[in-house]
């Protein structure tokens, strides 16, 4: 009964970071982010682009990024570049598809 329940989980787990990389894998939708004033220095230095040009005084709208992922915690985010971008929620005002 061990031996079941230890394969389960070890099953489980494997399936679980393998739908993770599917959904990774999936075609990105094109959004645009407005980002809390906060969050914007950050975001750029991490190379999000934004299409303001107020030096990150008031909020940002991002220029198109591929959105991987909406959760209730967090957006994830593939820059032009290929690099993934995790944003929490309280940091971005509203999404536009």
């Amino acid at each position: 009964m061990v031996l079941v329940g230890v394969s389960l989980i070890v099953f489980s787990a494997g399936y679980g970071v393998a739908a993770g990389r599917e959904r990774l894998r999936e075609p990105a939708k094109s959004a645009r982010l407005l980002i809390a004033p906060e969050a914007i220095d950050g975001l750029r230095r991490l190379g999000v682009p934004f299409t303001d040009a107020n030096g990150g005084r008031s909020a940002g709208l991002t220029d198109g990024v591929n959105l991987l992922s909406e959760g209730n915690r967090m957006y994830i985010i593939r820059l032009k570049n290929g690099e993934i971008v995790q944003i929490k929620n309280d940091k971005v005002w509203s999404l536009a598809h």
